[in-house]
């Protein structure tokens, strides 16, 4: 009796599963990296809390979390760990402690290196910048200027709200132009003294802003000419470039402004002589009129209109040729009055404000971190599954294409008229192709939200958070708490509104 083959090919399950596209990211700090023990062994993971000198992180492999002792990593991974304790520490954490600084004096012994130069460019380092200049500054100069940066970035770091942005393994950019033409060419502001831009995360400043003069090649300093308000403001905006999109614009520019404000000395921030620095600045930009007996008259929005200005009306403002100024000092004397002036002038208000909408995006940030993980693992386990199925697939074609060779052999052997006993054994036939198992189910968190919507509202958090600075006071009640305290210091505030409320 002939033997037969069996049947065709089955074609193989593709391994290529389709998973919603996801358009939200997770903040660089909470994505999966690579951590490295003392002993050169290495995990992928995502730090997700710690506990006293413990670091708890969650494997890509299997989602388990495991903890590591930090004394146990690499100095990268324990730097890794502090910005971690600094920028996202778990919600619920204690509130920092109310405490406005004093004075802040920044450490003066940091090294300034020219690590290239060549025409056209030339880089200089510090511990936390990077500055770019078309023309060569002497040795003091740049000093001068990196001075201010670091003192900033100091001075920052000391305020009881966590606005910075603290990294040890990435430098600020500051690009300076020799020539304005090329600071406009840049993306600079005609009429600015220099700009900070989001998209390169880089302050653009013009030479002749920062109180030198440029003699071909020659650059000449005059410190009588040199206002370092401007560089202040712009490095502020840089440092808190994570919450310039969480956090209204009138917060943004009140504390830049308010820092610029604070007298400035060599490497000292002086806050206990903030209020010489507020009527300083006042008398220095627009809208503040002398008046007998040493008072100064500003106009001001109410804070309940000026917290409802979007970053558009702003900008607009801005390219109104100087109309801006009625929100700068606005959010200036805001700001002043909330750190200073209210409650127990111990910024307590400021503080919970700025605590709690930090906490709406840091949950936020962490839902797209758990969303995208969840994502992964299933597209782990679909891809294990497909292959799991390939290779059965794959295993049972060879048996069949060996048992169809037998077969042939056979059948030749019959048709050459060969004994039976003669003839090769082909075997069993194989059994039925395999069958895929049920496909695995997506996480909850997936079947619950298939979309990748963000169940998180920032802005919801951020005017829930507004009322820390009402303190259950009306709006009325806050602009007479302001009138009242700013007349202390002999500054009187007349109420007015945006001459253009479009927007």
């Amino acid at each position: 009796m002939n033997a037969r083959a069996v049947g065709g090919l089955h074609l193989l399950l593709l391994a290529a599963v389709g998973l919603p596209c996801l358009v939200i990211g997770a903040a660089e700090d909470l994505q999966f990296r690579d951590w490295t023990d003392l002993k050169a062994n290495q995990i992928r993971a995502r730090m997700v809390g710690w506990d006293n000198d413990v670091v708890r992180l969650r494997l890509l492999f299997d989602g388990k979390v495991i903890e590591m002792p930090a004394a146990n990593l690499v100095e990268v991974d324990r730097a890794y760990v502090a910005q971690w304790k600094h920028l996202f520490a778990p919600a619920g954490e204690p509130m920092p402690e109310p405490r406005w600084p004093r004075e802040v004096i920044a450490p003066d012994d940091f090294a300034v290196n020219e690590i290239s130069g060549n025409a056209g460019a030339h880089v200089y380092q510090t511990p936390h910048f990077t500055f770019r200049a078309d023309v060569k500054l002497a040795p003091s100069l740049i000093r001068q200027y990196a001075q201010i940066f670091e003192a900033t970035h100091h001075a920052i770091g000391h305020l009881p709200m966590r606005i910075g942005r603290d990294r040890d393994d990435a430098r600020f950019g500051v690009r300076m132009f020799k020539r304005h033409a090329d600071f406009l060419a840049a993306g600079g502001i005609a009429g600015s003294g220099g700009v900070y831009l989001p998209a390169s995360r880089e302050i653009l400043v013009p030479l002749a802003s920062l109180g030198v003069r440029v003699f071909g090649e020659q650059v000449a300093f005059n410190p009588e000419t040199f206002d370092p308000a401007p560089l202040v403001h712009e490095i502020t905006h840089q440092l808190m470039h994570r919450w310039l999109d969480v956090f209204p614009i009138w917060f943004c520019e009140g504390i830049a402004e308010y820092l610029s404000s604070v007298p400035f000395s060599e490497n000292r921030f002086d806050f206990e002589r903030i209020d010489d620095g507020i009527r300083d600045h006042l008398q220095r930009g627009e809208g503040a009129v002398p008046a007998s007996g040493g008072w100064l008259v500003v106009d001001l929005l109410s804070p309940e209109e000026l917290m409802d200005v979007s970053h558009q009306r702003w900008s607009q403002a801005i390219s109104n040729g100087g109309g801006a100024g009625l929100y700068y000092r606005s959010g200036l004397l805001l700001v002043y009055f909330l750190a200073h002036l209210d409650g127990k002038n111990d910024a307590d208000s400021l503080i919970r404000y700025f605590h709690e909408t930090r906490g709406s995006e840091l949950k936020r940030e962490r839902y797209v971190a758990d969303y995208n993980e969840a994502v992964e693992r299933h597209r782990r386990d679909l891809i294990d599954w497909a292959e799991a199925y390939n290779k059965a697939l794959v295993l049972h074609r060879m048996e069949t294409v060996a048992y169809n060779q037998k077969v042939e052999v056979y059948n030749q052997q019959v048709r050459a008229g060969f004994a039976a006993s003669e003839r090769i054994d082909p075997g069993p036939r194989p059994g039925a192709p395999p069958e895929p198992t049920a496909k695995p189910e997506p996480p909850s968190m997936l079947a619950e939200n298939p979309d990748g919507t963000i169940p998180v509202d920032v802005k919801a958090g951020e005017a829930k958070a507004r009322g820390r600075l009402f303190a259950g006071r009306s709006p009325a009640a806050l602009w007479a708490a302001m009138e009242k305290a700013l007349a202390s210091r002999k500054i009187r505030i007349q109420q007015v509104h945006a001459p253009d409320s479009s927007g």
